[in-house]
């Protein structure tokens, strides 16, 4: 509740606290969302270094999902003049950077490339979502 409560005044400074209008006409949210769907293993992400500050909007911390649990780690806002939500990275584009451990293990794998994300629109264009599902499957391929 607090996380939607921050981007809605994230989103009111943005769009009604001054800058050029002419060039801003859309804004954009999306959700970065991981999944962990094993019965009895807990995920734990840690975020890198910030390469985007408009990103990490939920905390600096790290991230823990627990069984058969999803969570919203993240948010980006995007301002440009399309009115259409798209997905805004190429497959192997870093959305951002940060480790993955299961159950203290660190994993190999680069989970925070693109292309382990499915992305999707939600509530008729007016935000996207990119959901990173972690179970047995997706370790191994």
């Amino acid at each position: 509740m607090k996380n939607r409560l921050l981007i809605s005044v994230i989103l009111f400074c943005l769009i009604g606290c001054g800058g050029d209008y002419e060039h801003m006409r859309y804004t954009h949210m999306y959700e970065f969302i991981v999944e962990n769907q094993f019965r009895d293993k807990t995920i734990t992400i840690v975020p890198k270094s910030r390469s985007n500050m408009d990103f990490w909007i939920t905390s600096n911390e790290n991230y823990i999902v627990i069984p058969n649990e999803k969570i919203i780690i993240g948010y980006k806002i995007v301002n440009n003049n399309d009115s259409k939500l798209k997905d805004i990275y190429k497959p192997d584009d870093v959305i951002e950077p940060f480790e993955l451990f299961i159950d203290d293990i660190k994993q190999e794998k680069n989970f925070s490339l693109r292309k382990f994300w499915n992305f999707s629109i939600k509530k008729k264009n007016e935000s996207g979502e990119y959901l990173l599902i972690i179970n047995e499957y997706n370790l191994k391929n």
